[in-house]
């Protein structure tokens, strides 16, 4: 499928700022599931910006504002072919989909094992998904059973959490969105053993109305399945990652992948975001 994503955010400030630096991770990956067939950023106002590619290989455009400015607009515009993965399609476990890891995968994948502030859950909320999954030695069955069971017992919900609130909070809330369900999800598989790592980017609607998050940035998660790699899961919606989803960045935590963060002199702001995925 082709889509066309539109991602504009506008910041206004309570009175001129003086300056500002900041980082933006808008751009869409470009690999063996994702074709990139066009991408704009426009910024307003802008002095200078640089371009590279961050330790995770996601595309970073880092820029600054040097002159005196009451509001800044980021907009992102991007035409992407997704292509759909045949192994989200099945149910068939795969082949040596077991733990433990070999040495050299755990060595290769290590950063995805170890979890951060955002992501560490408590031994006793490890102890209950335990209890209320089917955890056996089979990866493949693990994390479809730690999808279905955050999608059914945490509560989407927008104003119980912040970008700040860690697995551990959300999970004794038992809501939050779609940030916080990533988290916990990556936090049990790595409790496990299994590596997971966060993916930031956009989902499609299409005519499927219960879908969430459709008009903002979106997070799911991608678990290692021996055999077959890196795999998407989207807890929030309680899917596989088919070619509905349109992947931007992917790190440790949402910390690696927010698509803006920068820092400014001046009072406070507010910040209106939006986003339109179009199919064509």
């Amino acid at each position: 499928m082709i889509f066309r994503v539109n991602h504009i955010s506008l910041f206004h400030y309570q009175s001129l700022s003086s300056a500002s630096h900041n980082y933006a991770r808008l751009k869409p990956k470009e690999d063996e599931g994702q074709q990139l067939n066009s991408f704009h950023l426009f910024i307003d106002p802008v002095f200078r910006q640089t371009h590279y590619q961050d330790i995770w290989d996601n595309s970073v455009t880092e820029f600054y504002v040097s002159e005196p400015h009451q509001s800044l607009t980021v907009r992102a515009e991007s035409i992407v072919t997704v292509n759909k993965s045949k192994f989200n399609e099945g149910n068939e476990i795969p082949e040596n989909s077991f733990l433990p890891l070999d040495e050299s995968l755990r060595l290769s994948v290590s950063p995805f094992l170890q979890q951060s502030y955002l992501t560490q859950l408590r031994s006793d909320q490890v102890k209950t998904m335990t209890n209320a999954i089917n955890v056996t030695n089979d990866v493949f069955t693990i994390v479809n059973e730690t999808l279905a069971w955050v999608y059914g017992q945490i509560d989407y919900n927008k104003s119980s959490t912040n970008v700040n609130t860690s697995a551990e909070q959300s999970f004794d809330l038992k809501s939050g969105v779609c940030q916080d369900k990533a988290h916990m999800m990556i936090g049990f598989l790595r409790a496990l053993g299994i590596p997971a790592r966060y993916v930031s980017g956009y989902v499609y609607s299409s005519d499927r109305e219960s879908v969430l998050d459709t008009d903002e940035s979106h997070a799911w998660v991608e678990g290692y399945v021996p055999g077959y790699g890196w795999v998407g899961f989207d807890p929030t919606n309680g899917e596989r990652v088919l070619n509905h989803h349109i992947r931007v960045a992917c790190g440790r935590d949402y910390l690696d992948v927010s698509p803006l963060k920068g820092t400014y002199k001046g009072s406070g702001n507010t910040i209106t975001v939006s986003v339109k995925v179009e199919a064509l």
